[in-house]
């Protein structure tokens, strides 16, 4: 009876399938909004803090009484003492503090410390700008204290200019707000500062970045801990650990120089609610919920309608998989079920599955056995056993219809017990170009031949065989005489056509096992695999012979070749079989050229 209504499960796996996958691409793109609005919050409460800071500065630098601290006038310290507390009394800015500087960077007041008459010149960039330039800034730096926000403001009387006003704002209203939202946050300065943050307010630091928050869960910061700083930064987005998810955003300083870091996470729980009220998210549940209800009531009917009824309501699901790009097929492991209409279309000598199964159990009949593909199935194994090694796995197979060549990625799913999915997605261009670019990589543009980057890599792995089986292994390299001189005489495109020409000859003399390559200018390699000296010998002759009797256009005189062979001894590497190859070459030019000269077989 099952079998019968398998084709429906089917549907409504592949229909759930997708909805899973939608639903997961759904919950990534509304975590990515979610972080991206935070992101755009915390900036712009850095940005009104910013703002906020500047504007105090600012305000304050208009002072007269300020004025007057800079002539000496001490009283008025008295003044400018009450500011941090009047701020805290009256407004959001609990932890003002503020530094009166003379116009050479010197400290002449500190709301927070008694320490003056040091210079800010040598561990605050901007004041080494601002000497030159006197203007208003607020930006985000570092101090021997700690990392916080910064407005500076120049002072003046009249047109003399005195020296600057610094208000100094921290992050704990910026933390506190965005526990209103739900999030948990850590600000730390960047770990390439440790070294100049000199006295650290919360001699905190995590992998060496310094902890700035006044205030924070310890909760929070062995979770920071646990998790790792660096890991977090370098996530691109957002990074997922247990029920909790942490994202960052840099704070830079007027130079746009990343400083420090502002770390905020978020619970699962909270965002699951986000998630949850979306209205998106409610269309696509009310919309799932519906399709599947609506195919749990088709099953449900089509147990009670008789075979004619169960046999079109069949038809309606196969027209779904009929209308899909992909070949679709179903099995129970021994023989195809169903195939859909994409299937036809590439084997177009069957007019449906029935006519097909008539001449073949199953598609991998067409398999081609090659190396990075599924294997012959036709041959010792059965498909079922295939299919229950490589349950979802995606893997690449090659088929031979009619002596065209295709290439498809198939992804395996198990229905049920006995039954399984098959979709073969078409790569056949992908492969093509793919084995275009590798054939590129490895073949010399003017002969067609293998070009030396191949013959650096082939003869390393030839001679690693060679050793390992004990089997002869010869190298030859081959050069044309006097090539210089056709260049010389007839022009480069001349010598060109002798190079191809040359080439073309070499290959036609040699047998399937053997490799030739051109590395460089008029020079070329092959390798002889299992063979005598007398062999490697016979076929070189040919090739220096033929070569000789060639005639080629626009030359009037013969062109010869000088071949100089090495064998492989058991200590030889690539170097040194080469340069004895070369050696030889070299004296094969010496005797008079349009020679050969072989290592003798010491083993005959």
């Amino acid at each position: 009876m099952l079998r019968k209504y398998s084709i429906i499960f089917v549907i409504f796996l592949i229909f759930s399938f997708f909805g899973y996958i939608n639903y997961i691409s759904f919950w990534h793109t509304l975590l990515t909004q979610s972080f991206n609005r935070a992101k755009i919050e915390i900036e712009n409460e850095i940005e009104n803090k910013l703002n906020s800071t500047l504007a105090i500065s600012i305000t304050l630098s208009k002072n007269s009484h300020i004025n007057e601290i800079f002539y000496g006038k001490k009283e008025f310290l008295s003044n400018v003492e009450n500011l941090p507390k009047l701020y805290r009394e009256y407004t959001k800015y609990q932890n003002i503090w503020l530094e009166l500087l003379d116009k050479k960077a010197n400290i002449i007041y500190r709301s927070w410390s008694e320490k003056s008459g040091d210079s800010l010149i040598e561990y605050r960039e901007e004041f080494k700008t601002l000497l030159n330039n006197p203007e208003f800034i607020s930006t985000v730096t570092i101090n021997k204290y700690t990392m916080a926000i910064y407005a500076i403001a120049p002072i003046y009387d009249q047109n003399s200019f005195l020296g600057f006003i610094e208000i100094i704002s921290h992050f704990n209203s910026i933390v506190k707000n965005l526990q209103k939202y739900g999030y948990e946050t850590l600000i730390v300065a960047d770990k390439k500062y440790k070294n100049k943050i000199l006295y650290p307010l919360t001699k905190k630091f995590i992998d060496d970045y310094y902890v700035v928050n006044f205030e924070i869960k310890k909760d929070l910061l062995k979770l920071i801990e646990k998790v790792g700083i660096e890991k977090i930064i370098k996530k691109d987005s957002y990074l997922a650990y247990e029920d909790l998810y942490i994202s960052k955003i840099p704070l830079k300083n007027f130079k746009n120089q990343i400083v420090g870091w502002v770390i905020f996470v978020k619970k699962a729980k909270d965002l699951n609610q986000f998630f949850y009220k979306n209205k998106i998210f409610k269309h696509l549940a009310f919309l799932f919920l519906t399709v599947s209800i609506f195919i749990l009531l088709i099953i449900y009917l089509y147990t009670k309608d008789k075979e004619k009824a169960i046999k079109a309501q069949n038809r309606y699901y196969f027209n779904i998989l009929d209308s899909l790009q992909e070949i679709v097929i179903i099995t129970d492991g021994e023989s195809m079920q169903f195939a859909n209409r994409r299937f036809f279309e590439y084997f177009h000598d069957f007019k449906n599955l029935e006519d097909f199964l008539k001449r073949h159990r199953c598609i991998c009949e067409f398999f081609v056995k090659e190396k990075g593909f599924y294997p012959d199935i036709g041959q010792g194994k059965k498909w079922s056993e295939f299919l229950i090694e490589n349950i979802d796995k995606s893997s690449r197979v090659k088929v031979s219809y009619k002596e065209k060549i295709y290439v498809f990625s198939v992804k395996v799913s198990k229905v049920s017990k006995n039954r399984y999915s098959l979709i073969f997605f078409d790569i056949t261009n992908e492969y093509l170009n793919e084995m275009q670019l590798k054939k590129m990589a490895i073949t010399d543009g003017l002969t067609g031949l293998f070009n030396r980057r191949f013959f650096d890599e082939l003869i390393k792995a030839e001679i690693e065989s060679a050793k390992k089986d004990g089997k002869n292994l010869w190298l030859a390299i081959l050069d044309i005489d006097y090539f210089k001189k056709i260049n010389d005489r007839f022009g480069h495109q001349v010598g060109d056509n002798v190079l191809k020409e040359v080439a073309k000859v070499i290959e036609k003399s040699l047998r399937n096992k053997d490799t030739v390559f051109r590395i460089g200018g008029e020079e070329f390699a092959i390798i002889f695999k299992e063979l005598s000296y007398e062999s490697v010998k016979k076929i070189l002759n040919r090739i220096r012979e033929r070569v000789a009797k060639q005639s080629f256009d626009l030359i009037d005189e013969k062109i010869t070749i000088s071949i100089g062979v090495a064998k492989l001894s058991k200590n030889d590497s690539v170097k040194t079989l080469y340069l004895r190859a070369d050696k030889l070459l070299y004296e094969a030019k010496r005797s008079g050229r349009d020679k050969i000269i072989i290592q003798k077989d010491q083993n005959g």
